[in-house]
């Protein structure tokens, strides 16, 4: 493979630098497996060496897929990365932004592009941050009706959010929060479809 070369020197980077124990590597394309490779240890305490069928446990891999129904729409001339949110969403329109101060206006429109980078300043509950405590009470209030057995549909969930003033301005730093939420939204009023219907005729077919 061309790039094999590259590829390796950069994870040997991250294992010398103690960032990861070990890599698996598998590339396909059209169909065809290009490039496969293993490297390091799967658990570094025992000495056990990766392996091609390593299990991993992997967190948030709904957020790429998101990216990717998004970008789909973007190829298609369907959305600009660069819109405002609200151009879609009229409830992200004039946000606010906790600081020290209290709640300011927010300097500009969050837009697709910071809601793909996560520097929306939309936070996940927490109790550090004012933001993060008001994102908790919406929260466990949208537990609860679940619960009672209540549907709550995507676009009620992030009409929600206006509750909340955001952690800091759009695009001034990175967080992790519930942006690849709000871009689940974008995509059903883009495609007219439901979020979930549209990965699956457009993903996972």
């Amino acid at each position: 493979m061309q790039y094999s070369s590259t590829i390796d020197s950069l994870i040997k980077r991250y294992m010398d630098a103690g960032e990861i124990a070990g890599a698996s590597l598998l590339l396909i394309k059209d169909g065809e497996e290009k490039y496969a490779k293993v490297y390091g240890e799967a658990d570094k305490e025992n000495h056990i060496p990766m392996q091609r069928d390593t299990i991993f446990h992997l967190y948030s891999m709904s957020k790429p897929i998101t990216a990717t129904a998004v970008m789909i729409l973007f190829e298609r001339g369907e959305l600009d990365v660069w819109d405002s949110v609200s151009k879609y969403l009229p409830c992200f329109k004039n946000r606010t932004v906790w600081t020290e101060a209290g709640e300011v206006p927010a300097e500009r429109d969050i837009t697709v592009w910071d809601c793909l980078n996560m520097t929306s300043g939309i936070p996940y509950p927490c109790d550090h941050l004012e933001s993060g405590r008001r994102m908790g009470e919406v929260f466990s209030e949208l537990i609860r009706r679940r619960v009672a057995g209540e549907w709550v549909d995507t676009m009620e969930w992030v009409d929600q959010l206006e509750k909340v003033p955001l952690v800091f301005q759009p695009g001034e730093k990175w967080m992790y929060g519930f942006s690849a939420d709000v871009l689940g939204a974008v995509v059903e009023v883009v495609s007219g479809k439901k979020f979930g219907r549209f990965l699956q005729d457009e993903i996972f077919v």
